[in-house]
């Protein structure tokens, strides 16, 4: 029981992640197509009291990796160490960039740290899917359970799941903007969440497809469960209703909707894998698992008290920042700093 627990936990804080990081990712992304000024001080004001907290649930997600399945984090370390320390410096010069842009007073300093704010999170956004994709298909991973070397991690499934989740991202970003933007601005988002919307919807039909070829586990696991098939109909939802509430004005509900689709597509990942971690490329016999490379079971037990302790608090203090920053950005009330 207490691995399944862990196996959950470990899918619902990347889930976490990816709702949450994954928006201010997107805007991120989207600021790099804006030429105004002032709509980009909009966009990084709207995410500039909550972008810090998303990403405590990736320090979360790795934490809890390297204590509950120390063997899993390791092998993952080892197989894609050059991809996971770019990442890390993308975060770290992405963090950097938001900040010093407010403060140097250089204009050639100011735009490089303006342009570099969107290139980092493209950056991040195109190896969070490089990195996802090739945890999809499996590493190199022998009997011994201990990666061997060889990892493709240039692999065309690892860019179809990239460019499948920048759209995601960029899409969730800017029903975002839609939901904190008003005018010329607001209605832009409105066609860029439209236009991603039309491209997910292709794009994610091919990936099934290309799935099926590239990572069979994962749709294998999928039909062996079929006790879940009803809830795989609440992808549904998204994709039919999110371009209806955009037009309606109803930018909250849009929002929502492109949340639940991030949450649907790491639902049927997690349904497809249990209880598989880290996927063998070898064999499927070798793959890592929340039972043979977990911790100690009196490990496990402690990390979930401190989790029961612990995740009611992260969720208050979330909530009560996302209320206190409601409402439409409006740079009149002041610059973020």
């Amino acid at each position: 029981m207490l691995h399944t627990t862990w196996f959950i936990l470990i899918f619902v804080l990347l889930t976490g992640y990816a709702i949450l990081d994954g928006f201010d990712l997107g805007v991120g992304i989207l600021h790099l197509f804006s030429k105004k000024e002032r709509e980009k001080k909009i966009m990084v004001k709207s995410i500039g009291p909550i972008w810090d907290g998303n990403e405590v649930w990736l320090i979360t997600v790795v934490g809890a990796m390297f204590a509950a399945f120390p063997p899993i984090y390791a092998n993952i370390l080892s197989g894609l160490y050059i991809p996971m320390i770019l990442f890390l410096g993308g975060i770290i010069f992405r963090a950097i960039s938001l900040e010093f842009q407010h403060y140097v007073e250089s204009p050639f300093l100011k735009s490089f740290f303006t342009k570099a704010f969107g290139v980092s999170s493209l950056v991040i956004t195109v190896l969070f899917g490089l990195i996802l994709g090739n945890l999809l298909r499996g590493l190199p991973i022998d009997a011994t359970m201990n990666y061997v070397g060889g990892a493709n991690f240039f692999h065309p499934y690892n860019f179809l799941v990239a460019l499948l989740v920048t759209i995601l991202f960029v899409m969730h970003g800017a029903n975002w903007l839609v939901l904190k933007t008003e005018g010329e601005l607001m209605n832009r988002m409105v066609n860029w969440s439209s236009r991603m919307w039309m491209l997910f919807i292709l794009l994610y039909g091919v990936a099934v497809v290309v799935t099926l070829y590239s990572a069979p586990h994962i749709m294998q696991g999928l039909s062996e469960r079929p006790i879940f098939w009803p809830l795989q109909l609440l992808m549904i939802f998204p994709f039919f209703f999110m371009p209806n509430f955009l037009y309606q004005g109803k930018a909250l509900k849009a929002f929502v909707m492109s949340g639940l689709l991030i949450f649907c597509l790491f639902f049927s990942v997690a349904v497809g894998l249990y209880p598989v971690l880290l996927p063998s490329s070898f064999d499927t016999a070798f793959s890592l698992s929340a039972f043979n490379a977990s911790s100690s079971e009196s490990t496990l037990m402690n990390m979930l008290i401190i989790v029961l302790i612990g995740m009611p608090l992260v969720l208050t203090y979330t909530g009560f920042i996302y209320w206190s920053f409601r409402g439409k950005v409006k740079l009149e009330d002041g610059e973020y700093h």
